[in-house]
């Protein structure tokens, strides 16, 4: 528990530290950053409609690689499954592929791994299972899964 709280102080820390820099990279006229409502976990009413509905299978890929290796997965997992099956993404090209590939599949950006954001986050995903392609391991996504009972996979090929 003393790692987890120390792993959240340093994240915050760091945060506060390269928010300036960022900042001054920030083009006016540009959205930025991309999709940062739903890395803190705030969904569109739509999408917490489907979530809520029953529960999710809960797919975390990194970027169009990862999604592109279990692709034959998803699309079994498709035929036999009754739960919605969510990805989520780090970057937006491995998003806009599953979108297309996948139109019926919610796919949404990976949440910030900050404790309150990654609560609320598997509060409003809803999983029945959490699936990790290769070793992206996130201390606060774990640790509420394990409080939450929520099986962790890891896929890795």
């Amino acid at each position: 528990m003393v790692m987890l709280i120390l792993y959240n102080f340093f994240l915050l820390i760091s945060i506060g530290i390269s928010l300036p820099f960022i900042w001054r990279k920030i083009k006016p006229d540009r959205e930025f950053p991309y999709g940062l409502k739903e890395r803190l976990a705030i969904y569109e009413r739509e999408t917490l409609e489907k979530l809520q509905r029953k529960k999710n299978i809960w797919i975390h890929t990194v970027s169009i690689g990862e999604f592109l290796s279990i692709t034959p997965l998803i699309k079994r997992l498709k035929e036999v499954n009754k739960n919605n099956i969510v990805i989520t993404f780090a970057t937006k090209t491995g998003r806009r592929v599953a979108e297309k590939k996948f139109p019926d599949i919610r796919c949404l950006f990976f949440p910030m791994d900050l404790y309150p954001v990654m609560d609320r986050a598997i509060f409003r995903i809803n999983p029945e299972i959490i699936v990790i392609v290769e070793t992206e391991l996130w201390p606060n996504l774990l640790h509420i899964a394990s409080k939450r009972k929520i099986p962790v996979v890891l896929l890795n090929g």
